[in-house]
């Protein structure tokens, strides 16, 4: 819809943050939004999906869990190296034993190998490394989940095309408007069954 051709490049995480945060790549797709990344990115208007942050064990495993961390900090949490797990995981994790992984699939490898009792996880991103591993049926996603966060679309401020943000703005807005976007995600959207 904006007339742009555009290049996608999977990276890994960290570096994926830190090409935009130069102005080596023009957006990231998917980071939620704080304010220590509001220095380097501008987001748009409007999130393209929501998604839940969850707290995932090996099948079976008795772990006790309410939907807040503190129930699990004697736990041995695995966490993604450069993901952002919010403020309250931000107060939490000087009392929090810690192992961490590069990726998410090395994080579930290392959740199934007992290198750690429970990973921090967005649901959509454990469910697509899951079904890429086949351990659909060897974790559990225990819930409540921790909370729901919002995926965004967010610019490089290095690159400062405003022209491109604002076409893209312009071009989420009228698919969220004709509801095209939630058509979208829900067929993009992973479910555990």
């Amino acid at each position: 819809q904006t007339g742009d051709s555009i290049e996608v490049l999977f990276l890994p995480w960290g570096r994926a943050v830190q090409m935009v945060k130069i102005g080596l790549a023009d957006a990231l797709v998917g980071p939620y939004m704080t304010e220590s990344r509001k220095e380097f990115l501008v987001y748009t208007d409007i999130p393209f999906r929501n998604d839940d942050m969850i707290v995932i064990t090996k099948a079976g495993k008795q772990i006790p869990w309410n939907g807040k961390l503190p129930s699990i900090i004697d736990r041995t949490t695995i966490a993604i190296r450069h993901w952002d797990y919010g403020d309250e995981f931000d107060t939490q994790k000087e009392r929090m034993t810690i192992n961490t992984a590069n990726d998410l699939s090395q994080g579930l490898r290392m959740l199934l190998a007992d290198r750690g009792e429970v990973l921090l996880a967005n649901a959509q991103s454990a469910l697509y490394e899951m079904k890429k591993l086949s351990s659909m049926d060897d974790v559990s996603f225990l819930t409540p989940p921790i909370g729901t966060v919002r995926n965004y679309v967010a610019f490089s401020k290095a690159k400062a095309d405003h022209g491109l943000q604002d076409r893209f703005n312009a071009a989420l807005l009228n698919l969220q408007n004709s509801g095209r976007l939630s058509e979208i995600v829900s067929r993009h959207t992973l479910s555990k069954n």
